[in-house]
């Protein structure tokens, strides 16, 4: 951090012509697309560790123009809940052996039936750093009921991909008031995700 603020203060122009190449670099690669393929990479590249917020803006900044706020929202759904399905079978396929590795070790999969499966699928959604594919693999294993891993992880999700999505439109078309309004989305979800976990162990702790 210390070099890289060096750098941007002795340096400026060469940083700024260093972030908008790459960030055109990457927006390139986006527009190269159609948006029916993008759909599709947003179900499938988390599977293999993509950061979806990363596709979340690129998709605001590319496709929102387009196709609108919308529409790009409703493909990104789309893309969503192909990686949730993609990932919950997945995970259930290796449960079992996953199960028997922990079980050479003494160890054990979760168990969380004691549980409202909703609680259990809201606390990991909300867990803070988790990535999406992380997310996905813990509910897998922890074979939760599909209909509440559907419903809850994309009510979830939906949030935070329009607050993206409206930040990425904003820079992309100078609608600048928009930039907030994205923000806003982001750090309210972010705070209610806080909200809940605090008063979730307050629940705990009171039992």
């Amino acid at each position: 951090m210390l070099a890289g603020a060096w750098f941007w203060k002795h340096s400026p122009d060469q940083a700024l012509a260093l972030w908008y190449g790459w960030v055109e670099s990457v927006l390139g690669w986006v527009r190269s697309a159609p948006f029916p393929l993008f759909i599709v990479l947003v179900g499938i590249l988390p599977l293999v560790g993509v950061p979806v917020t990363a596709m979340y803006l690129a998709a605001g900044a590319v496709y929102s123009p387009v196709y609108g706020l919308a529409g790009t929202l409703g493909g990104i759904c789309l893309g969503l809940m192909l990686n949730l399905l993609l990932s919950y079978y997945a995970s259930r396929v290796f449960r079992a052996p996953v199960a028997r590795l922990l079980k050479r070790f003494g160890a054990s999969l979760p168990d969380f039936s004691g549980l409202p499966a909703w609680k259990v699928i809201l606390l990991v959604r909300i867990t803070p750093g988790a990535p999406l594919m992380v997310q996905n693999l813990l509910l897998g294993l922890a074979a939760m009921p599909l209909r509440p891993y559907l419903i809850v992880s994309m009510a979830a999700e939906i949030l935070i991909a329009l607050g993206y999505l409206t930040a990425g439109h904003s820079f992309a078309t100078g609608e600048w008031g928009l930039l907030p309004v994205g923000v806003a989305l982001v750090v309210v979800v972010v705070l209610v995700a806080s909200l809940l976990r605090d008063r979730m162990k307050e629940k705990k702790s009171g039992q």
